[in-house]
């Protein structure tokens, strides 16, 4: 079986993007996707991703955290009155079905993003969007086109079969986070986004997993995620994880401000940690995986 370890949010804050590159030097990631906005955005291009080459990078669409890239006066629909992006993934889903004016916007604001990687010189090869906004069907026709005009090759759906794993705290866990609701959801969007995908021309993974457990992406949930994906006789997947290491002194001050409390949780670390021990080699070895990156997949539209 072949494997993607994908880590997101890269250059969202520094122990972020510290950790991104600590578990692809590892040997543990070997794909992750970068914000345009976020705080250590210069950080990850100038400092973190010449000491990465062989990570294969993706852009990371976002409009819901920060401010937008594209001027405050073309997307005026976008923001709040301190100039940051106002709405969720729920707001979106609802308002961007019926409002042709905020379409309007969401479309400048995600060229500007795919502008923003091009200037800084930044090889993408993919895409994918912070809090799955990208699978919102206008949004997704949209990251579709400007992938397909750009010469970006792949996108993320995340459509991720269903699995158990049998520990009672990842069990509640992935209840009281609502990441059931999340996964049907997803996966329901999922299949609409299937035949867009094909449209245009554009190829996935195909299997992806780390819905149900985002937050709790161990080597345990993980090993149950190999069994269940090898029943389903799934040849690759996409296995998305969150390191961060949170208590980096540079994003202090930014805590709770421009960057949710979130990106500072214990899972965070979690993650990383179980990315960085050795017990995660030993596990692919074990399973035997073959890890991955989306050009080496040789995927199809």
């Amino acid at each position: 079986m072949q494997l993607i370890l994908y880590n997101d949010d890269l250059g969202v804050t520094y122990g972020l993007t510290d950790a991104v590159r600590e578990s692809h030097l590892y040997g543990t990631t070997t794909a992750g996707s970068i914000r345009t906005n976020g705080l250590a955005f210069d950080y990850a291009v100038n400092e973190v991703l010449p000491a990465v080459p062989d990570l294969e990078l993706g852009l990371h669409i976002n409009l819901t955290e920060g401010p937008p890239d594209a001027p405050l006066s073309k997307v005026p629909h976008l923001v709040n009155g301190t100039g940051y992006y106002k709405r969720t993934f729920q707001r979106y889903y609802f308002s961007a079905q019926r409002d042709k004016e905020l379409v309007k916007e969401i479309r400048l604001e995600i060229e500007a993003q795919f502008q923003k990687a091009r200037d800084h010189g930044l090889q993408i090869n993919h895409v994918n969007g912070h809090q799955h906004i990208h699978m919102i069907p206008p949004v997704f026709e949209m990251v579709c086109q400007t992938a397909r005009d750009s010469g970006v090759k792949y996108v993320r759906i995340p459509a991720e079969p269903f699995f158990i794993c049998p520990n009672l705290d990842d069990t509640l866990f992935m209840i009281r986070n609502l990441n059931l609701i999340k996964h049907y959801l997803l996966n329901r969007l999922s299949r609409q986004a299937f035949q867009r995908l094909k449209f245009y021309g554009l190829s996935c993974v195909g299997c992806f997993v780390g819905v149900l457990y985002t937050g709790k992406m161990t080597t345990r949930t993980l090993k149950h995620a190999i069994l269940k994906l090898r029943k389903l006789n799934v040849p690759a997947a996409e296995v998305l994880f969150h390191p961060a290491n949170i208590d980096c002194s540079q994003d202090m001050k930014d805590r709770g401000c421009r960057i949710p409390d979130y990106y500072y949780s214990k899972e965070r670390c979690l993650e990383k940690d179980n990315l960085l021990c050795q017990e995660m080699p030993e596990l692919l070895k074990s399973q035997n995986i073959q890890l991955v990156n989306h050009d080496s997949l040789g995927l199809r539209s």
